[in-house]
């Protein structure tokens, strides 16, 4: 790879479109140390286009990066839109994929690398890789599965009639403003119930498990009525009648492997007070889904997808892959300065020994679909 490198930020569509892995401020910082930004232009992003024009950065039209220069990285939050097509990916992609943990829509995904010669890193592959190394969007997700969690209950217990469908999800301008909402959430979750809600956090001490508990605690849950589940609380094959009675669960659990179920459909003929699961590790389309009494994932537009359950009350699952567009600036700040490392290290690719793994990762996972083309390496 040459050491004139150029990062090509892309458009993407909101919710997601409202957070950028390069911030104004880190931006700059690139520029300064001889890395060539272009940005798409964008209606949607949590910072203003000049904003990237007074860094030093380049503003290109939105949407322009398959006509970009080959020699381009393009940089994004998700995969590029049209993952069910057959569009041809030719360049070096650097975002959050998740490609590698047997869903269905990886083979999709590898395969638009395979037809265009392009190359994928995932950096959000660095912890089934390098470990717990490296936070991008971990701890926000936590928050917003939280607050999510909190939004939903209070739908549900004041429409228990399950026909009113729930309000958008809202774009806040900061974590303090999602905190406050949440705040009133639970205040009306307790006018209703005449207690605090039980909540289970299951994972608590992971990512996306410390961000949970985070906001778990700044919105007013009395930590008598958190239960924190670690490994411990696993450790013994699933399901777990226990988290039954809890009104909210949240599986913030990492799977890489198949594991026993925490909730089946089996287990929910049993007396219950959940009301509520919410899904942070969304597995629903490989085999590590370890919630397997849903299917598909919710969207801001509406959380709520109504379980059908056997007896007992209604049974609301939630499970969106991009909870932390709720607080895009925060949430941007926060993976612009875990992706820092990997965007300085570009120029000098080949001594770079994080990014040469996950370059190994992508090569090998390409290379274990069955008559897949071999996609050419830098």
């Amino acid at each position: 790879m040459s050491t004139n490198v150029v990062l090509h930020l892309r458009t993407e569509s909101a919710p997601l479109g409202h957070i950028a892995v390069l911030t104004p401020d880190y931006t700059r910082q690139l520029i300064e140390a001889g890395v060539t930004v272009h940005v798409e232009r964008s209606k949607d992003r949590c910072y203003a286009d000049v904003d990237y024009e007074a860094a030093g950065a380049k503003l290109v039209p939105q949407g322009s990066w398959p006509e970009a220069p080959i020699d381009h990285i393009i940089v994004g939050t998700k995969e590029p839109e049209g993952l069910q097509d057959k569009t041809a990916l030719k360049h070096t992609h650097i975002y959050s994929g998740y490609y590698y943990k047997q869903q269905r829509s990886a083979i999709l995904g590898l395969q638009r690398y395979q037809r265009g010669g392009g190359t994928f890193i995932d950096v959000g592959a660095t912890k089934h890789l390098l470990g717990n190394k490296t936070d991008i969007f971990g701890r926000f997700s936590g928050i917003g599965s939280f607050a999510a969690a909190l939004k939903t209950l209070r739908h549900v217990l004041e429409h228990p009639e399950g026909k009113t469908p729930m309000p958008r999800v809202k774009i806040h301008e900061s974590l303090e403003s999602l905190i406050q909402e949440g705040r009133k959430n639970v205040e009306k979750c307790v006018e209703i119930l005449g207690r605090y809600p039980v909540v289970t956090i299951v994972g608590a001490a992971g990512r996306a498990g410390s961000g949970c508990l985070e906001f778990c605690r700044k919105s007013g849950i009395p930590e008598s009525n958190i239960n924190k589940w670690s490994r411990k609380e696993t450790s013994q094959p699933g399901p777990y009648h226990g988290l039954l009675q809890s009104d909210v669960v949240v599986n913030c659990l990492y799977t890489n492997r198949r594991i026993s179920p925490l909730i089946d459909h089996e287990s929910l003929k049993l007396p219950r007070k959940l009301a509520v699961f919410v899904d942070v590790s969304c597995d629903y389309q490989g085999p590590y889904h370890a919630v397997p009494i849903y299917w598909e994932p919710s969207h801001f537009d509406n959380l709520a997808m109504p379980v059908a359950v056997p007896s007992g009350p209604p049974l609301t699952a939630v499970a969106c892959n991009y909870y932390a567009a709720m607080v895009p600036k925060e949430t941007s700040d926060y993976a612009a300065r875990a992706l820092m490392p990997y965007f300085l290290s570009l120029p000098d690719w080949k001594r770079a020994e994080e990014l040469r793994k996950l370059e190994r990762l992508f090569v090998a996972k390409c290379e274990s679909i069955p008559r897949a083309t071999q996609p050419s390496k830098l």
